[in-house]
């Protein structure tokens, strides 16, 4: 700063520095490295320091990456308290989302399902733009499904699919000026012919995040959605994991 930012003071000088002794680009450091050295208690106590210091993050943005890294630290241990609440920190970025109850947002796109609306309809009515809260919603969704949480489940792979399809939806509109929202398999067919899109498509898990949507429409009894989302997998996805699973889906409906 400079001697006279303080004044020639020594006193101000003491003063500032009492003051600026939190470091959490140092902790979040800290607690990458011990957890990578397995040293987990350690790891958890460098990267809670660094979320709590977060108001002295040179950039405020960090402070998700602190939580995701906390959350698979915590995926790593076992915890699964700590691990949804850390996750569930993260979701409450998005209004369109309320832990333990029901948005209007939640509401609205879930009892357009429950009246039929198929999923062509269904993605051209709804969309998410809260584009930071993306992986969020699919590490959520894996838990909840894998506890048999079908509710939970179910909206956060309705949130999931509505911001990946958002998020595409918006750039090929930058780019394409005639290009408009048709249908689904349309709107997923454009992520091939970007090879930008498709690397974001395959780092950001969106095929399987919209299997996993098929799967928990399907267990809760939405029958025509589901073969809707499969289909637009199977035909559309350039994972062949998950284009393989949505084929095999959709051929045990048929028998």
């Amino acid at each position: 700063f400079g001697i006279e930012y303080f004044d020639f003071s020594i006193y101000k000088l003491n003063e500032h520095v009492k003051k600026n002794t939190a470091y959490p680009e140092a902790d979040f450091l800290l607690g990458k490295l011990y957890m990578r050295e397995g040293e987990y208690e350690l790891s958890e106590q460098f990267y809670t320091s660094a979320y709590e210091h977060r108001l002295y993050l040179d950039v405020s943005d960090v402070q998700f990456d602190i939580l995701y890294d906390l959350a698979e630290l915590y995926a790593l241990t076992g915890n699964n308290e700590k691990y949804e609440s850390v996750l569930l920190i993260l979701a409450a970025e998005d209004t369109n989302y309320k832990a333990g109850g029901y948005s209007a947002f939640i509401t609205a796109v879930r009892g357009a399902i429950e009246r039929g609306t198929g999923a062509d309809k269904f993605f051209l009515l709804y969309r998410n733009s809260n584009y930071r809260t993306l992986y969020v919603w699919l590490l959520l969704t894996r838990y909840y499904f894998s506890l048999n949480l079908t509710d939970k489940a179910f909206d956060t792979a309705l949130l999931f699919c509505l911001t990946a399809l958002s998020r595409t939806d918006d750039i090929i509109k930058s780019r394409e000026s005639d290009y408009s929202y048709s249908d689904l398999n349309t709107a997923l067919k454009k992520i091939k012919k970007y090879s930008d899109i498709e690397k974001w498509a395959a780092e950001h898990k969106v095929w399987e995040g919209f299997y996993l949507l098929g799967r928990i429409a399907a267990q809760k009894g939405y029958s025509a959605f589901a073969q809707d989302v499969f289909t637009a997998v199977s035909e559309e996805s350039t994972d062949r994991k998950w284009k393989i699973l949505a084929e095999k889906e959709l051929k045990s409906a048929t028998h």
